[in-house]
């Protein structure tokens, strides 16, 4: 039986274009500019964690079958410093 290779990965969110596509930079470094902010209830949350609480956002995207999708959104957490 075959079976779809699904990944599921975090980017932290740096921007939201006007025609709703995130910019999103993963935790090495690598850019992405193609995933769609999707309507509903998922679109609606980030919207809230990033535009109107600012707040550093984390968004789960989903990938299967050559399709991409930001499956979910949290508030990224805090950086400590270590310098004193």
């Amino acid at each position: 039986m075959d079976v779809p290779n699904v990944t599921c990965r975090e980017y932290q969110l740096l921007d939201i274009t006007d025609d709703d596509f995130s910019s999103l930079i993963s935790s090495d470094g690598t850019t992405k500019d193609d995933v769609k902010i999707s309507e509903g209830e998922v679109g609606e949350k980030i919207e809230k964690l990033f535009r109107t609480e600012e707040n550093d956002t984390n968004i789960i995207v989903l990938t299967a079958m050559g399709q991409e999708c930001a499956m979910d959104a949290k508030e990224a957490p805090k950086r400590t410093s270590s310098r004193r």
